[in-house]
C-alpha cells in the first residue's frame, strides 16, 4: 500500500498548479491509489463494505505492484483551488434486482489537499448511465481518470472546495436513488 501511495503522492503534488498535464500512465497510478484507499477505508465501518470480493480479486498484488482498478469502477478527479486538510466520506447501498440478484452501489469522496476525487461503482444493470455521469462530470469540471482517458488531461483552474462538495453530494444522492 505504501508503494502505491508514494507513487500517487509524487504525482499529486504538482497538480496544485493550473495547466498541469496528466498522462494516461499517471491517471492509472492515481486511480489505483484511489481504489485501494476506498477499499481500505471501507473497513472503518463494517456496515459500509461495498466493494465485492470480485472487486478485490480484480486488483491482485503482483510482484511489487498492484494491478489496475476493476473495469466497472469510475474515478473522477479535479484540481481544488484551496489546500484544505485531507478528509473523506464513504457510503454505499445494497441494490436488489428483480431476478433476486444482490449488488452494491459504492461512493467515496476524497479531498486530498489541492485535489478532489469521486470514486463510483454502480451495480451491473445501472452501469448503462456511466456515459451520462462522464458527460455531467466533465461539464462540472471533473475529469474521469479511470478507466483512463486516452492521451493527456489538462487540469484547469479547478473548483472551490464548496463547489466540489456540492457536486459530490448531488452525485451521491443521485446514485443512491438509482
Amino acid at each position: 500500500m505504501s508503494r502505491i501511495q508514494n507513487a500517487a503522492s509524487a504525482h499529486l503534488k504538482p497538480y496544485s498548479t493550473v495547466g498541469r498535464i496528466m498522462s494516461q500512465t499517471v491517471q492509472e497510478v492515481i486511480a489505483t491509489w484511489a481504489t485501494i484507499f476506498t477499499m481500505v477505508i471501507e473497513f472503518y465501518d463494517p456496515k459500509l463494505v461495498m466493494a465485492t470480493d470480485q472487486d478485490r480479486h480484480a486488483m491482485p498484488f503482483i510482484g511489487k505492484s498492484f494491478s489496475k482498478p476493476p473495469p466497472d469502477w469510475r474515478i473522477y478527479m479535479t484540481r481544488l483551488r484551496s489546500n484544505d486538510e485531507a478528509d473523506w466520506y464513504h457510503t454505499g447501498a445494497r441494490a436488489q434486482f428483480e431476478e433476486g440478484e444482490l449488488d452494491r452501489v459504492l461512493f467515496t469522496r476524497i479531498h486530498f489537499g489541492t485535489v478532489g476525487f469521486i470514486v463510483v461503482r454502480l451495480p451491473g444493470q445501472t452501469q448503462a448511465i456511466y456515459p451520462a455521469f462522464d458527460g455531467a462530470c466533465h461539464q462540472l469540471g471533473l475529469h474521469r481518470i479511470w478507466p483512463s482517458q486516452s492521451g493527456m488531461i489538462e487540469l484547469g483552474r479547478g473548483l472551490t472546495t464548496t463547489k466540489f462538495l456540492s457536486i459530490a453530494w448531488n452525485m451521491r444522492r443521485t446514485m443512491l436513488e438509482i
